[in-house]
């Protein structure tokens, strides 16, 4: 969508036209543009996370003073997606083997909306049970850590690395140096 709309609406030199439609060099730029950053950013993020474990990155945020009950929810939120996966599997292989085939019916939409119900309430009432336990474990809202991060010289020398290239980036993207 995003190629096909900023070509035509940013303005500036017409690169080609086609059924009609001018569509724009500046437009085409900034569509290339958006796309290299946003991929950027996702392969850093899908670098940093599967290098480092949940555990790891709900650390991480505490020491960074992201408020505790959000490095709770991030934490269990990922943790239980797998858990509410296998239980709508289960269900799902449920509704196969008494011959459910979804069409555009109404039938269809209500098993469906029974479906995501039964998932809500199955998925509730495990973490009633996961709470609970928890609480007979002492727990009070903080996880308590065994290990703590430890600054070493080689993590100095990675974090210089990147923040270098990063404001190399910052300089190319200021157009203080062309390539």
């Amino acid at each position: 969508i995003l190629w096909l709309t900023l070509p035509l609406t940013v303005s500036g030199e017409t690169a080609f036209e086609a059924l009609g439609l001018e569509f724009s060099r500046a437009g085409i730029d900034r569509s290339l543009s958006v796309t290299l950053k946003l991929n950027a950013i996702l392969a850093a993020l899908i670098a940093l996370l599967n290098t480092s474990r949940v555990l790891e990155l709900a650390h991480a945020a505490r020491h960074f003073r992201v408020p505790d009950k959000l490095v709770i929810l991030f934490f269990f939120t990922f943790r239980y997606l797998f858990v509410i996966a296998a239980e709508y599997r289960s269900l799902r292989d449920a509704m196969r083997m008494r011959a459910f085939r979804p069409r555009t019916n109404l039938h269809t939409y209500r098993s469906l909306g029974n479906l995501v119900g039964m998932l809500l309430v199955r998925s509730h009432d495990r973490a009633e049970r996961v709470y609970q336990a928890m609480l007979c474990r002492g727990f009070k809202g903080r996880f308590h850590l065994l290990s703590h991060f430890v600054l070493r010289p080689a993590d100095c020398i990675a974090a210089a690395a990147m923040l270098s290239f990063v404001a190399l980036l910052v300089v190319i993207q200021c157009g203080l140096i062309t390539l």
